[in-house]
């Protein structure tokens, strides 16, 4: 069987590249918003979850602790070939390396799906600035 379609995008920010009725493969690159320093918030898919893989670079998850609590933030290396489930409800956010390439399988209406962001604050930022610039170190 060969390749039907090679579909390629090196443009920075969140691109679907295919969409179907129950699903969407979306394309993640790297992007100023992405570096720790700008972070300043979580997001919460409200509809549903989604699955996320790195693809190449260097990337860390942040989600916030199970039941929604933000006094237990985690920060995870993602680590390629492996795939990461965002339940709904519960805050993401990914730190990048400049050229980190990730894809994402979620929800098709995922760009008009209700998406919240939950702000961060000072002690919330600084763990997680500590434990990006720990593990980036490595």
């Amino acid at each position: 069987m060969g390749l039907i379609e090679k579909i390629s995008n090196d443009k920075t920010g969140v691109h679907p590249v295919l969409v179907k009725d129950s699903w969407q493969v979306v394309k993640v690159n790297y992007s100023k918003e992405n570096e720790v320093g700008n972070i300043r918030s979580l997001y919460v898919n409200k509809e549903s979850g989604l699955a996320v893989s790195l693809l190449t670079g260097r990337a860390i998850l942040i989600m916030e602790g199970v039941g929604g609590h933000l006094a237990s933030i985690q920060t995870t290396p993602m680590v390629r070939g492996t795939s990461y489930f965002i339940p709904e409800n519960l805050g993401y956010n990914i730190v990048m390396d400049k050229g980190t390439e990730l894809f994402s399988v979620e929800s098709p209406h995922g760009s008009t799906m209700k998406v919240l962001k939950r702000p961060l604050d000072k002690k919330e930022l600084d763990i997680i600035k500590r434990n990006v610039i720990k593990e980036f170190k490595s």
